[in-house]
């Protein structure tokens, strides 16, 4: 592998929680990462979803690298099916206690995750990714004393363990493929993508990426979602293979 391509799922090649998948769409991105693959070019999933999700997606795409789960909490690899799970068991605690007022509080709890958690509420999915921003800063002041760190997508707000984020899981694997930063792109649409955006080479996203993040990328797609991806995984491939001709 010489070059690597990680892509963000939930506002990228999906729109969200509980929407229709795009199955022509995600065919699509299926024939165009197997095409990466054969310039050797890998494509790894870095979401902020639990395992059971992202091994689904991985299995749609025809994938069998490690991927990213919980914006970084850990990385699984599906051909040992074995996690590296870097939070500790005394975060993972704190994490249960915080689980629990927020349940107290009418939050709705994402099943699956073992190193962060994932909120929503009735009626998030009305609104916008920046009103979804704000109250994450209202809960963060609010909870504070745990000391985690929140971000938010534009389906949900994420607490994590301070330290992990989707880069220092990006930098584990480039170490494992024996990769640099200036070998890897990234796909994102939103806050917690912002740092592995910023630490790649190549930054990229959908159309209905935030303002923020359009201004962090370096290729802004024409179309949203996964006709965005599959647009800029189109272009990754039209470049390397110029190169190749050159």
């Amino acid at each position: 592998m010489d070059q690597i391509v990680f892509c963000d799922i939930d506002g990228c090649l999906v729109e969200g929680k509980h929407a229709p998948l795009n199955m022509a769409g995600l065919a699509q991105v299926r024939h165009l990462v197997g095409q990466l693959a054969a310039q050797d070019i890998g494509f790894c999933l870095a979401t902020g979803r639990p395992q059971p999700y992202a091994e689904a997606m991985g299995q749609v795409l025809g994938l069998r690298s490690p991927f990213i789960c919980e914006n970084g909490a850990y990385v699984f690899d599906p051909q040992k099916d074995k996690p590296i799970l870097w939070v500790k068991n005394s975060k993972r605690a704190q994490l249960g206690k915080l689980r629990k007022l927020l349940v107290e509080a009418n939050y709705t709890l994402e099943m699956g995750n073992e190193g962060s958690l994932s909120i929503s509420w009735d009626g998030m999915r009305d609104m916008t990714v920046e009103d979804i921003a704000d109250h994450r800063q209202t809960m963060a002041e609010h909870y504070r004393a745990f000391g985690f760190k929140w971000t938010n997508s534009s389906t949900s707000i994420d607490i994590l363990v301070k330290g992990f984020s989707k880069r220092t899981a990006a930098s584990f694997l480039l170490k494992h493929f024996k990769l640099k930063p200036e070998n890897a792109y990234a796909i994102g649409d939103s806050e917690n993508d912002r740092k592995i955006l910023d630490y790649v080479e190549v930054p990229m996203c959908p159309a209905n990426a935030t303002t923020e993040i359009k201004a962090r990328c370096a290729m802004v797609a024409s179309k949203p979602h996964v006709a965005g991806v599959i647009e800029l995984l189109s272009g990754v491939l039209s470049a390397v293979t110029e190169d190749a001709t050159s």
